[in-house]
Protein backbone atom coordinates (compact mmCIF):
# COMPACT_ATOMS: atom_id res chain seq x y z
CA UNK A 1 0.00 0.00 0.00
CA UNK A 2 1.05 3.27 -0.88
CA UNK A 3 1.40 6.19 1.41
CA UNK A 4 -1.28 7.92 -0.29
CA UNK A 5 -3.21 4.91 -0.02
CA UNK A 6 -2.50 5.15 4.00
CA UNK A 7 -3.55 8.59 3.77
CA UNK A 8 -6.89 8.34 2.51
CA UNK A 9 -8.00 5.12 4.10
CA UNK A 10 -7.12 7.23 7.00
CA UNK A 11 -8.73 10.53 5.99
CA UNK A 12 -11.97 7.94 5.27
CA UNK A 13 -12.34 6.87 8.86
CA UNK A 14 -11.61 9.92 10.28
CA UNK A 15 -14.77 11.23 8.48
CA UNK A 16 -16.91 8.36 9.34
CA UNK A 17 -15.97 8.23 13.07
CA UNK A 18 -16.74 12.21 12.97
CA UNK A 19 -20.59 11.18 10.92
CA UNK A 20 -20.82 9.05 13.80
CA UNK A 21 -20.36 11.45 16.24
CA UNK A 22 -22.61 14.27 15.00
CA UNK A 23 -25.55 11.60 14.22
CA UNK A 24 -25.39 10.49 17.98
CA UNK A 25 -24.80 13.63 19.17
CA UNK A 26 -28.01 14.71 17.24
CA UNK A 27 -29.84 11.71 18.31
CA UNK A 28 -28.89 12.44 21.99
CA UNK A 29 -30.24 15.92 21.36
CA UNK A 30 -33.59 15.21 19.90
CA UNK A 31 -34.25 12.15 21.74
CA UNK A 32 -33.11 12.79 25.79
CA UNK A 33 -34.94 9.99 27.23
CA UNK A 34 -32.82 7.20 25.17
CA UNK A 35 -29.61 6.30 25.41
CA UNK A 36 -27.33 7.05 22.70
CA UNK A 37 -23.58 5.03 22.02
CA UNK A 38 -21.10 4.48 19.25
CA UNK A 39 -20.26 1.12 18.55
CA UNK A 40 -17.82 0.53 15.99
CA UNK A 41 -19.16 1.90 12.97
CA UNK A 42 -22.91 1.26 14.56
CA UNK A 43 -24.88 4.28 16.55
CA UNK A 44 -27.11 2.48 18.91
CA UNK A 45 -30.20 3.96 20.49
CA UNK A 46 -31.80 1.78 23.38
CA UNK A 47 -34.65 2.95 26.07
CA UNK A 48 -38.13 2.69 26.37
CA UNK A 49 -40.09 4.04 23.49
CA UNK A 50 -37.81 3.15 20.84
CA UNK A 51 -39.89 1.53 18.45
CA UNK A 52 -42.77 3.55 19.46
CA UNK A 53 -40.89 6.69 17.53
CA UNK A 54 -41.88 6.37 13.83
CA UNK A 55 -38.84 8.63 13.14
CA UNK A 56 -36.11 6.24 14.40
CA UNK A 57 -38.40 3.29 12.77
CA UNK A 58 -37.97 5.02 9.14
CA UNK A 59 -34.14 5.87 9.71
CA UNK A 60 -33.55 2.63 10.99
CA UNK A 61 -34.99 1.09 7.89
CA UNK A 62 -33.08 3.47 5.79
CA UNK A 63 -29.95 2.78 7.17
CA UNK A 64 -30.29 -1.10 7.21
Amino acid sequence: MTRLEARAILAVNHAQQRALTRLAAALAADLPDLHVEIDGDRVIVTGRGVLDDPRLVWIGSVLR
